[in-house]
């Protein structure tokens, strides 16, 4: 009877390290294969949207960059921000913009707040970046306004923006896009930048 037991203790012993290392490995395959991958890029119909703001009674030409999750999990509690400001300096090479200090939350187009959003598998969303409106010359960045110390509306110029969507159970994934603007409200443009 004794050696009953112990025979049943071994094979339940190794029926759950069994267990414990297929969890091991799937976890790993979760984690490296499975897992929720954002990718921030320019999506040629979406890039720009060109409409009447109702706030301010005017045209306004908004540009967006488009996120979309690659993985095979929703993407959690997402955010945009934007991490840095650079501009062209006299020797046409980028320096970081002196009134830009730190980082501020975009907006999730189409929607009424700043807060983070999810981002369902193999599903894209798209996010705020800048905007400008017609007879302004004001390049705003798509943030929420309020006294920090952090300029976040431009002259006419080029900019370079550094964008970064994080989110909970994904690695963040930072994109620099170059911002044109030469003070027509028609002719705001985004590029990838380096």
């Amino acid at each position: 009877m004794w050696e009953k037991i112990q025979s049943f203790f071994e094979v339940t012993t190794d029926i759950a390290i069994k267990l414990l290392a297929l969890y091991g490995i799937w976890s790993i395959i979760r984690r490296i294969f499975i897992r929720p991958r954002l990718s921030v890029y320019l999506e040629n119909n979406k890039t720009y949207h060109k409409v009447r703001d109702v706030d301010v009674n005017k045209m306004g030409n908004f540009v967006h960059v488009t996120v979309r999750n690659k993985g095979c999990l929703e993407a959690k509690n997402c955010q945009g921000s934007l991490i840095n400001i650079e501009q062209i300096d006299s020797n046409d090479t980028f320096c970081s913009h002196p009134g830009f200090r730190g980082l501020v939350v975009l907006k999730w187009s189409g929607e009424g707040d700043f807060g983070p959003r999810n981002i369902g598998h193999k599903l894209s969303r798209e996010l705020d970046v800048c905007y400008v409106h017609e007879g302004i010359n004001t390049l705003h960045a798509f943030t929420q306004k309020f006294p920090r110390g952090i300029q976040t509306d431009f002259p006419p110029g080029t900019y370079r923006f550094t964008i970064m969507v994080s989110g909970e159970n994904i690695r963040a994934i930072t994109e620099r896009y170059i911002i044109h603007w030469d003070g027509n409200w028609e002719n705001l443009t985004i590029e990838l930048g380096q």
